[in-house]
């Protein structure tokens, strides 16, 4: 959930003011002369929250408005130009106007909507969320303009109940979601466009009532009806949401499982979890969501040397295809590392290495192989596929002052990684890729005179099949402090090239940051950023401006 909210402790009643307000608000205007449109050259964004209070009871308010066009005119059915409210009085909080609300991301997840919600915890160990609102907004069809895809007013609602106790947690979620035909009038015949319904419900549990064993069991099943003007169906129905929707022709079924369980033997923190999520598992509440793999994973984890040295380890596997449909089947082996030593106060290191194995195989037509005059039989090998990815990562850093006002550090890391497609057992040439990145920085923060600077070098090489290239270049900053940290000024510079065997690429950026604080509730700024590149076929040149205030109250 997302929302402006403020408590009131109780206690405070008749010590303070009855009523308060607070908040605040920010606006950003950007300013490029080198766009290449008028709309692209200036915009605007504004965001703000007013929160009024009396006693135990508060109100919330929040809003955005931008002329940016990438947002304005967005295939997203959100809206950036928002306005919402969020009273709240002691355990019952209200959203109203344009909000989102999250339940699970197999149901309802984050998905803006125009109408109203409510939290409720009262102090019972219960918990009640519900929504209610326009998930999208009606298009109608139009004419004159044929790349304005219609779409229908699409209306949502939902409950999550929550029941907390010490040893176990139950959990149910209802949503449902339908698209009112009425909405847009008469479209086309030819129109793919089609009304939609769907039912999501979700049922979950923990339990720890055995000692140093928790577990955690969830169960989604989704029914979405493609078109609500189909005929009644007699498709075959699964699931539990098939037991609360009209079956029709063009309804599907979805389920998903999730299973986690974790115990501490020892010092040692085991842990196994499973999950299968049905090929085309959707909702209409959520805008996107992975489907259509199972997976089982194994993690252990410990600390040695006081603590000093933590480890974490984990395996798992993972396959696609679960209705046994694609052409191809892809299966994982993945296996990961990572170590975390803190030598000292001043030095730490960390340590990751991870291999992942992706086996594709397709399915035979057995007429394929007795109708094949390929001598010699080279499409065979494409039959057989693994993609092999491999990483390891390597990180440091050390404090090496001596006073306690000024920190001096050093840092370095080192990341590898490689990837390598396998047919038939054999990596031909060409077919891998090797990426080598390594950085080391040196960076200075004087407390005192409220200065700091740092300075860095970062290193790239790469093999992508038979063609190799690196890159190379440094950065440098400095910040610095005025008039008691009123003020603040920093500028920050870097440069690298690329070469390859084929071209050669320069790019430079330079960024100015100023911030000036007034009475402690406003804050100016003013940044920009100056931008050059050198390409074998020319060169591009950008600057930008962007003045902020955000004033608090």
């Amino acid at each position: 959930m997302n929302s402006y909210t403020q408590n009131i402790d109780i206690a405070s009643i008749g010590k303070g003011k009855a009523f308060n307000i607070n908040g605040g608000l920010s606006s950003n205007m950007v300013y490029k002369p080198t766009a290449k449109t008028s709309t692209e050259e200036f915009n605007y964004y504004m965001q703000g929250s007013l929160n009024l209070s009396f006693y135990m009871f508060t109100m919330p308010i929040s809003y955005s408005i931008s002329n940016d066009e990438s947002l304005l005119n967005s295939d997203s059915p959100f809206d950036f130009n928002t306005l919402s409210l969020h009273p709240t009085y002691k355990w019952v909080s209200l959203h109203i106007g344009d909000v989102n609300m999250s339940f699970s991301p197999y149901t309802l997840n984050g998905y803006q909507f125009t109408g109203g919600g409510m939290d409720l915890s009262p102090p019972i160990g219960l918990k009640i969320s519900a929504m209610g609102g326009e998930l999208i907004k009606p298009v109608k069809y139009n004419s004159q303009d044929i790349s304005i895809e219609p779409q229908y007013k699409r209306m949502g609602y939902g409950i999550k109940l929550g029941l907390s106790r010490d040893q176990y947690n139950i959990g149910l979620i209802l949503f449902t979601a339908k698209d009112e035909i009425s909405s847009i009038g008469i479209l086309p015949e030819d129109s793919e466009i089609s009304p939609k319904e769907n039912l999501a419900i979700q049922l979950d549990a923990s339990l720890s009532a055995i000692e140093n064993i928790e577990i955690t069991v969830m169960y989604a099943s989704s029914a979405i009806t493609k078109n609500s003007l189909s005929d009644t169906g007699n498709n075959k129905k699964e699931g539990l949401a098939s037991l609360l929707i009209n079956n029709k022709s063009s309804t599907e079924y979805y389920d998903a499982v999730s299973t986690d369980i974790n115990t501490k033997i020892g010092k040692y923190n085991l842990g196994i979890g499973y999950q299968r999520v049905d090929t085309g598992y959707e909702t209409l509440g959520v805008l996107y969501s992975n489907n259509d793999f199972e997976n089982i994973q194994l993690s252990v984890g410990s600390s040695f040397m006081g603590g000093k040295l933590g480890v974490n380890t984990s395996f798992g596997y993972q396959r696609d295809d679960l209705s046994n449909i694609k052409e191809n089947t892809t299966i994982r082996n993945i296996a990961s590392l990572s170590l975390n030593y803190a030598q000292s106060k001043k030095t730490s290191y960390t340590a990751s290495y991870s291999d992942t194995s992706s086996f594709t195989s397709a399915k035979l037509n057995q007429f394929d192989t007795i109708n094949d005059d390929n001598l010699l039989d080279n499409a065979l090998d494409t039959l057989d596929y693994k993609q092999l990815t491999r990483s390891a990562s390597f990180s440091m850093q050390t404090n090496i002052s001596k006073k306690k006002d000024i920190v001096k550090s050093i840092t370095t890391n080192y990341n590898v990684s490689q990837t390598a497609n396998e047919q038939a057992g054999i990596i031909r040439i060409g077919a891998l890729s090797t990426f080598h990145n390594m950085g080391g920085g040196y960076s200075v923060n004087i407390k005192e005179k409220d200065l700091s600077y740092s300075t860095m070098l970062n290193i790239t090489y790469s093999t992508v099949g038979r063609d190799k290239s690196y890159t190379v270049g440094p950065t440098a900053s400095v910040r610095k402090g005025f008039w008691d940290k009123k003020m603040s000024s920093s500028i920050s510079s870097s440069y690298n090239q690329t070469q390859s065997e084929t071209s050669t690429s320069r790019n430079m950026n330079m960024r100015f940051n100023n911030s000036y604080t007034l009475k402690e509730k406003h804050v100016f700024a003013l940044n920009s950023v100056y931008s050059v590149k050198w390409l074998d076929a020319g060169n591009t040149e950008n600057i930008s401006f962007t003045f902020s205030y955000n004033y608090s109250f």
